[in-house]
């Protein structure tokens, strides 16, 4: 017998391999997590090159001494979700859609938002911008009974629930400007954190494409 079976024999050792339901789970997870994924056909190695382990044909994630826990060949090696951005027409329309529901934002600066995604041209002390957060946003909607949708927005301890039109003027605007979807059990949702976004109406009012971006994390 080669070192290899010999190897694989070792991983084999009973108690040491996750059922394939909880794999499953596992991998679920992990995507909800992070978006943004790498696919392999192949077991994931260190940076030296030296092979972590084997999976071993049935499911299952093999665990070495060491603790460090494998997937097998078959599935996603998933990386975590980095921060995403996004600039122009859809960073000024997620701005002008979150703004109308953050209290933290004075009226003044909520009207010349509305201005700026109607269309016109807005006044504003030069130099200055406008900043709208939100700490997250979760829309859902229904693929199966159609005429449900909402959305939940967090702006530190204030919350606020949409239903209808409103909901789904986020929920829209938020797949415009780039938001990964993801679905389970009949529904659709489109979920950040840490939004944050910077309009200068000025650079805006110029129409030359620039004076709007948004930064946030994909996900729940």
């Amino acid at each position: 017998m080669g070192v290899a079976e010999d190897e694989e024999r070792e991983l084999r050792a009973p108690g040491e391999c996750m059922k394939p339901s909880e794999v499953m789970q596992a991998l679920y997870d992990k995507l909800q997590a992070a978006p943004h994924v790498t696919c392999s056909w192949l077991l994931p190695k260190f940076r030296d090159g030296r092979h972590l382990g084997r999976a071993d044909g049935l499911g299952n994630i093999l665990m070495l001494k060491s603790g460090f826990t494998i997937l097998p060949a078959a599935l996603l090696l998933v990386q975590g979700a980095p921060a995403a951005d996004t600039s122009g027409p859809g960073a000024l329309a997620m701005a002008g859609v979150v703004a109308l529901h953050e209290t933290g934002l004075s009226t003044h600066k909520k009207r010349v938002l509305d201005k700026l995604f109607a269309g016109h041209h807005a006044f504003y002390p030069v130099g200055q911008k406008i900043i709208v957060k939100a700490h997250k946003i979760e829309c859902r909607q229904s693929n199966v009974a159609i005429n449900e949708r909402s959305c939940a927005l967090t702006f530190g301890t204030h919350n606020v629930n949409l239903t209808g039109r409103r909901s789904h003027e986020i929920f829209a605007t938020l797949i415009e400007a780039g938001v990964p979807s993801d679905g389970a059990a009949g529904s659709v949702f489109e979920r950040l954190t840490a939004l944050t976004c910077t309009i200068d109406p000025n650079e805006v009012n110029q129409n030359a494409g620039g004076g709007a971006s948004c930064t946030f994390s994909p996900g729940p």
